[in-house]
């Protein structure tokens, strides 16, 4: 991203190699940032971007591809592919440029998504931003791109998921701090029978509905931790108000006690 001289506020910019468990190059975050423009001058780099239109239109460019952009619009620009952006009243975004092994990095064109109703990758394009900021979190740094990854993934060149699919993981998201939270009474809320919707959310997730909760959950407490939230208070804001069942679910998950994980700041 290299923001035209037209006055734009730049919020945030940052460079910095992240190295994941010791291992330089796995993924280098060339920036990251949060800006209203008014326009983007053509210019390429050696590094992928993921931009992600939080308001405003326009129109980008991708070599020879010309892209309406809307809030909720996510575009890849592959490597050393010429791109640039201009809308009439401005727009905000999210970008991040990284090198990472990826096969859409290989593609000489721009690959077009669209967020999710709520704005799921904007949500956890913010996390991720706010953890880039803060020093020694590079592993739930890791995790949140491997989350915006993934949806890219599902997403390319698949048919749209069931409406309900993604109604169902929606009404989780929104509600994964809730610690009386039943995912069956969620599922029966939806019209469809539990055992069609559970058939369906696994085959397009890949997860079952209570491992996808239990994976947003334990990505968030990761996050809360790094950040110096006790344990307890950790596993308090994403719905595990008793500590030791929090502990034995974050262990079973990730293979580390919660204490270790956040240097042993267990307030139980």
């Amino acid at each position: 991203m290299v923001p035209a001289d037209n006055g734009g506020k730049l919020l945030y910019d940052g460079q910095k190699q992240v190295l994941i468990d010791g291992c330089p190059g796995m993924i280098v975050f060339d920036s990251i940032g949060h800006g209203f423009l008014r326009s983007s001058e053509m210019h390429q780099h050696d590094v992928a971007e993921i931009s992600i239109y939080l308001s405003g239109s326009g129109v980008t460019w991708s070599g020879e591809q010309a892209i309406p952009f809307k809030k909720g619009t996510i575009v890849f620009y592959p490597p050393n592919v010429p791109h640039g952006e201009e809308s009439k009243r401005g727009y905000t975004e999210y970008w991040i440029l990284t090198k990472w092994r990826d096969p859409r990095s290989e593609m000489k064109s721009a690959r077009v998504f669209q967020d999710t109703a709520n704005g799921t990758l904007a949500k956890i394009a913010s996390a991720l931003i706010e953890e880039h900021q803060r020093e020694n979190t590079p592993a739930i740094t890791q995790d949140l791109f491997n989350i915006i990854l993934s949806y890219l993934d599902r997403w390319e060149g698949r048919k749209p998921r069931h409406p309900l699919v993604d109604k169902l993981a929606e009404q989780l998201i929104k509600r994964m701090h809730e610690p009386d939270l039943e995912v069956g009474e969620v599922m029966k809320s939806l019209p469809m029978s539990i055992g069609h919707l559970r058939e369906h959310f696994l085959q397009e997730t890949g997860k079952t509905p209570m491992e996808f909760l239990t994976d947003l959950r334990i990505t968030e407490a990761k996050r809360l931790l790094r950040r110096g939230f006790s344990v307890k208070a950790a596993g308090d804001q994403v719905g595990y108000v008793d500590p030791y069942y929090f502990s034995r679910i974050f262990f079973q998950t990730t293979g580390v006690r919660p204490s270790i994980y956040s240097g042993g700041k267990l307030a139980v």
